[in-house]
């Protein structure tokens, strides 16, 4: 309910109906972002991607700075909605978030708690999602870039076990190994979003935000 920003899926009301508890929240009439980037060049796929997750960023920025650290940044948790030519992202879910500022004292997870998806968790959140700092929020937008321009996620495999999903985390494919046509510039900017140490990824979604606005061109400007 705090979050008031352009860029969030609007929370409207909590209500209960036959003992069920629901939440009311804004409705957005989507389009597939996939299916509008796959005629267009390769540069204005990148414009068009790093435009959306310019968007993301801002309202990641302005979560983060109420103290909120969303945990679950992935591509389906953003919606894109179409008016005209104008595209506007929402960053939607935020069933996982938390208070990281006041980390333990809910009592609602616990410490062995494996929350998020996996495909685009640090390697940090895995270890201790109770924990999660907007870092792996940093990472997560980094990850969604990766399915972005790839279609697929920075594993090397699908994990078959806690064990194996841990040694997956630590052995990310690079994306300039899979997509060797993008700039060194983007694909730079996606393995420091990746780095498994959170203090060598960018310090806020703010600068990772003014990294990727160069590259958004004319597709986009959020």
């Amino acid at each position: 309910a705090k979050l008031e920003h352009p860029h969030v899926v609007r929370f409207i009301e909590m209500k209960e109906h036959a003992g069920q508890l629901f939440l009311a929240m804004e409705y957005v009439d989507t389009v597939d972002l996939a299916a509008l980037a796959e005629p267009l060049p390769r540069d204005r796929q990148i414009a068009l991607y790093c435009g959306i997750l310019c968007q993301v960023l801002d309202a990641l920025e302005h979560a983060h700075g109420l103290g909120l650290v969303h945990r679950d940044v992935k591509p389906q948790n953003i919606l894109v909605s179409r008016d005209g030519r104008k595209l506007t992202a929402k960053l939607a879910d935020f069933g996982l978030a938390k208070n990281y500022q006041l980390a333990g004292l809910s009592q609602l997870s616990e410490d062995d708690d494996l929350r998020g998806t996996i495909a685009f968790m640090p390697l940090e959140q895995f270890h201790n999602s109770r924990y999660a700092k907007p870092p792996a929020d940093i990472y997560a937008a980094g990850a969604t870039l990766y399915w972005y321009l790839t279609g697929r996620s920075p594993l090397p495999r699908t994990p078959k076990n806690r064990a194996d999903l841990e040694t997956a985390l630590q052995s990310l494919v690079p994306i300039d190994a899979v997509a060797p046509d993008l700039p060194r510039v983007l694909t730079d900017i996606v393995a420091r979003c990746l780095a498994q140490d959170p203090a060598e990824r960018f310090a806020s979604a703010a600068e990772l935000r003014e990294h990727l606005l160069p590259l958004t061109g004319i597709a986009l400007r959020p």
